[in-house]
C-alpha cells in the first residue's frame, strides 16, 4: 500500500507533534530543517529521514522534489520564505500545524469545539480565563495553541473543547479553520519582521474571524478590531457580539456597574440578562470601580473569557467560580495571599511603560500604593509618572540609581508621599524595608502594586527573581515572621 508524503519544516514543539499527528493519519513523513537536528527516539519510527540544508532556495526546492501531498510550516517561517513560497508556487498545500490539527478531527461528527483567541496583548490570561471557567463549569477543556501547548497534541488527546491561543504566525497558514467562537482582543504594529508591514499582520489577525460557527466577538470601543469581526470571510452563520462596558443594549455581552450582563445568549427578553457579580472576583474588584473597568485590561481579558464561555452556554456561576480559582502566570499581576485585607500584587514582569501604565489601570484611582524603579532602559518615564502621580496614594521608589525618578515624583507631585528605599545590602533585605514603608502606608482595601516600570538587571538576576523575592518579604514582613 502507497502512503501519502509529508513534509514538516522544523522540529521544534510544534513540529513534533505535526509529525506524530501525519504518522497517525497514515503519512511519511520527512523533516526539513535549515540546521542540524536530530529527532528524539520517540519519533524514530516516525520519520522517514531528516534532510538538513542551510539555504532556503534549496530547501524549498528539495521539499518540492519529495512530491509531498502537504507541507507543515514551522510558526518560525514566513510565507514570503523560499521554504514555503516555492512549494506554493508549485502547487503544494502549504500548512501551518494549527491547520493541520483542525482537519484532523474537528471536521467529524462528535469533534472538538475551538474557541480561539488572538491579539497583540492578553491572548494568554485570556485563554487560561476560559480554561479555568469551563473546569469550573466540568467541561473537558484544554488551552492551547501559543501558550505552549501543541495543537496538534490536543486534538488527538480528543478534548471537547479547546481553548486555542493563536499567534498571527498561526493564523498566517490556516485556511479551513473555523473556531465555535472567537476574538481579538487587540491589534497594535508587531512582528513586522514576519509579515513586513502592519496591513500584513492586521490581516493575518483577522483570519481568527473567519468561517466562525457561533459568535465572533469584538469589543465596541475597539474600531480596528470591530471591523475585522465584520469583514470576515464565510461566517454568515455566526452571530456578531459586540462587548461594552456601561451601557449593554440588545445583542451584546457587557459589564456595567460591576455585573456581567448577557443580552446575546438569552432564550428570550424577558430572561434575566444579569449573569453574575465580577466583584466577587478578587482580581477583578478594584477595577471594576473604573468606568466599569474598560480601562482595565485584566477586565477586558475576563469579559472576553466570559463570552465565550457564554457561547457553550456556562453559567453565571461556574463563570464567577472559574475567575475566581484563575492564577496569573507567574508575575503577572499575581495576588500574594496574605489575608490582611489589603490586596498585594505582584507584577514584576511589568518591565516597561506600557505593561507599569495596564497594571496601575487595575487598581482604583488613590488605592494604589506603587513600587517603581529599576533599570529604566533610557525609557522616558515622565508621562507615565506625571499619570501615575494624580492617581496612586503613594508611592515607594526602588532601584540603584533613583535620583531621575525621584526628581520626576518632585515634579508631577509635589504633594504625593514617595518613600526611596536605596537597596543596600541583600536584596532580601531591603525588599522586606520596601514592604514595611507600604504596609505603613496601605490601608484595609488598598493595593501594594509592585509594577516597577523597569528592569532588574541593577539588582536583580531576572524580573522573576525580583518577584520571588518581594512575594517572599511579603509574606515574611505580613506574616509576621520579618
Amino acid at each position: 500500500m502507497t502512503h501519502p508524503k509529508a513534509a514538516v519544516v522544523g522540529l521544534g514543539v510544534s513540529g513534533r507533534a505535526a509529525v506524530e499527528l501525519l504518522y497517525e493519519d497514515g503519512y511519511e513523513v520527512t523533516v526539513f530543517d535549515q540546521s542540524a537536528t536530530e529527532a528524539p527516539e520517540s519519533l524514530r519510527e516516525c520519520l522517514t529521514s531528516v534532510v538538513v540544508i542551510a539555504d532556503p532556495v534549496k530547501l524549498g526546492e528539495a521539499i518540492c522534489a519529495l512530491e509531498p501531498a502537504v507541507v507543515v510550516l514551522s510558526p518560525g517561517v514566513p510565507g514570503t520564505s523560499p521554504i514555503a513560497s516555492i512549494p506554493q508556487q508549485r502547487g503544494i498545500d502549504v500548512i501551518g500545524e494549527v491547520e493541520l490539527a483542525y482537519r484532523h478531527r474537528s471536521l467529524q461528527p462528535g469533534g472538538a469545539k475551538w474557541l480561539a483567541v488572538t491579539g497583540t496583548n492578553g491572548k494568554t490570561t485570556t485563554v487560561g480565563m476560559v480554561e479555568a471557567i469551563l473546569r469550573a463549569a466540568h467541561v473537558d477543556a484544554i488551552q492551547t495553541g501559543n501558550v505552549g501547548y501543541p495543537v496538534a497534541k490536543a486534538v488527538a488527546e480528543g478534548h471537547e473543547v479547546l481553548v486555542a491561543e493563536l499567534s498571527s504566525f498561526q493564523l498566517a497558514t490556516t485556511a479551513t479553520l473555523a473556531p465555535w467562537a472567537s476574538i481579538c482582543l487587540n491589534v497594535d504594529s508587531d512582528h513586522l519582521d514576519w509579515h513586513g508591514n502592519v496591513a500584513a499582520y492586521r490581516a493575518a489577525k483577522a483570519r481568527v474571524y473567519d468561517r466562525v460557527r457561533k459568535a465572533r466577538f469584538a469589543f465596541a470601543d475597539d474600531e480596528v478590531t470591530a471591523e475585522m469581526a465584520v469583514q470576515c470571510n464565510d461566517c454568515s452563520d455566526s452571530s456578531l457580539v459586540p462587548l461594552t462596558f456601561g451601557v449593554v443594549a440588545s445583542g451584546d455581552i457587557g459589564i456595567a456597574d460591576g455585573f456581567l450582563i448577557d443580552f446575546a445568549f438569552i432564550d428570550s427578553p424577558e430572561d434575566e440578562p444579569v449573569i453574575a457579580d465580577l466583584r466577587q472576583v478578587p482580581l477583578l474588584s478594584g477595577a471594576l470601580t473604573r468606568l466599569d473597568g474598560a480601562s482595565s485590561p485584566l477586565v477586558r481579558d475576563a469579559l472576553a473569557a466570559a463570552a465565550l464561555a457564554r457561547s457553550l452556554g456556562v453559567s453565571g456561576e461556574d463563570i464567577v467560580a472559574g475567575l475566581q480559582t484563575f492564577q496569573m502566570a507567574p508575575h503577572r499581576y499575581a495576588l500574594v495571599p496574605t489575608g490582611d485585607g489589603r490586596y498585594w500584587v505582584d507584577d514584576s514582569k511589568a518591565t516597561n511603560v506600557h505593561a507599569a501604565r495596564a497594571a496601575l489601570n487595575n487598581v482604583v484611582a488613590g488605592t494604589a500604593v506603587w513600587i517603581v524603579g529599576g533599570d529604566a532602559k533610557g525609557q522616558d518615564l515622565s508621562a507615565l509618572i506625571a499619570e501615575a502621580a494624580k492617581d496612586v496614594k503613594a508611592a515607594v521608589v526602588i532601584g540603584a540609581e533613583q535620583e531621575g525618578l525621584l526628581e520626576l515624583f518632585k515634579r508631577y507631585g509635589p504633594d504625593l508621599p514617595v518613600v526611596s528605599v536605596p537597596g543596600m545590602g541583600p536584596v532580601e533585605s531591603w525588599m522586606k524595608d520596601a514592604v514595611r514603608a507600604c504596609g505603613r502606608i496601605a490601608e484595609v482595601g488598598d493595593t501594594v502594586l509592585l509594577a516597577p516600570a523597569c528592569a532588574s538587571w541593577d539588582q536583580f538576576a531576572s524580573y522573576s527573581q525580583r518577584g520571588d523575592v518581594f512575594r517572599e518579604a511579603v509574606t515574611d514582613v505580613v506574616g509576621g515572621k520579618g
